[in-house]
């Protein structure tokens, strides 16, 4: 079997701080499928899509003549075939921001999880999610195999969720739960599926090696979950971990509200040199030394992920936010 070594599109935000020395990094999978509505499935004998440092395991049964899981690179632009002749499609119809490339994640035959390896530690930072097209009208509309979420009456509590769990040389560094489709809420008009691309934040996580997603759904039968374990991945965003003085947990320093609108609140017993606020993709938007009032104002930035970083008397620490 030979690897896949992908020329790709990364976007690189160095944070100029010298106490971080961290490149932020974002993996778009730009690159040069022969034609759009394409994909690599394993099955010209490609094991992985290796994007430094970032594996991504392929799996092609050659008994059978299937992709049996793991990860497939897709330009398949099918928004609208309902069924598993379209593995390959996405829900919008195109990858995320508009672009051509993005992955397919599938839970592996013979209950493996899907996963993803790093060759050094790194910081997941995020990565935009949504449903294949295949998913998307299986739980919308139900099939043969799989019930149409809601049920009958809208009522039934239907869910389909990953978990991501991340692993630092073969300890567990934690777990973090992102929807595809939710049907819990009370008020049935709150019910969704996702049919765009979604930003999640993955800070959660921490520092990793490798990282393992599982498939949730409350659609179970006799063989186990009925419902289609497909969903589409895009911009990956992360850094190589090589700071050595991040302060990672909670360290008596929380920030408020998050989503915010107007301003970012802080609370701590810390001291406070300086704070540095970073965009998603690592660039620098400004930086302010002892503040005097436990606030900034952060209602000209667009809506989007960001990263407060505060120099404190115990090292620094990283929080993100979104701003609504």
């Amino acid at each position: 079997m030979r690897k896949l070594y992908i020329v790709i599109s990364i976007i690189l935000g160095l944070l100029i701080s010298p106490l971080l020395n961290a490149q932020v990094e974002t993996f778009t999978f730009e690159q040069e499928l022969p034609l759009a509505d394409t994909f690599i499935n394993g099955e010209d004998g490609t094991s992985s899509l290796f994007l430094d440092p970032i594996e991504f395991p392929i799996v092609y049964d050659f008994t059978n003549g299937f992709w049996a899981g793991q990860w497939a690179v897709s330009t398949v632009r099918d928004s609208i075939t309902p069924n598993f002749t379209n593995l390959y499609g996405s829900r919008p119809g195109e990858g995320a921001n508009g672009s051509d490339v993005f992955l397919v994640g599938q839970a592996p035959f013979g209950g493996d999880r899907l996963q993803f390896n790093s060759t050094v530690p790194i910081t997941l930072q995020s990565a935009q999610l949504t449903n294949t097209t295949y998913a998307y009208y299986v739980i919308r509309d139900g099939n043969q195999f799989s019930k149409a979420f809601g049920g009958t009456s809208g009522d039934d509590p239907d869910y389909f969720f990953l978990r991501w769990t991340g692993y630092l040389q073969g300890q567990v560094t934690d777990s973090l739960d992102i929807y595809l489709a939710d049907y819990r809420f009370s008020d049935n008009s709150q019910d969704y599926i996702l049919k765009d691309w979604t930003m999640f934040d993955l800070e959660a996580l921490g520092t990793v090696d490798r990282v393992e997603i599982e498939f949730y759904s409350s659609d179970e039968g006799q063989f186990g979950i009925n419902t289609p374990l497909f969903f589409n991945l895009d911009d990956l965003t992360f850094m190589r971990s090589s700071q050595t003085n991040l302060i990672q947990g909670d360290y008596a320093f929380q920030i408020y509200p998050n989503p915010t609108q107007e301003y970012l609140r802080w609370s701590t017993d810390l001291e406070i040199e300086y704070f540095q606020l970073y965009s998603s993709a690592g660039h620098l938007l400004g930086q302010q030394k002892k503040p005097s009032e436990n606030e900034i104002h952060v209602g000209r930035l667009p809506s989007g992920l960001y990263y407060l970083l505060a120099k404190t008397s115990e090292g620094i620490i990283r929080r993100s936010f979104i701003k609504h």
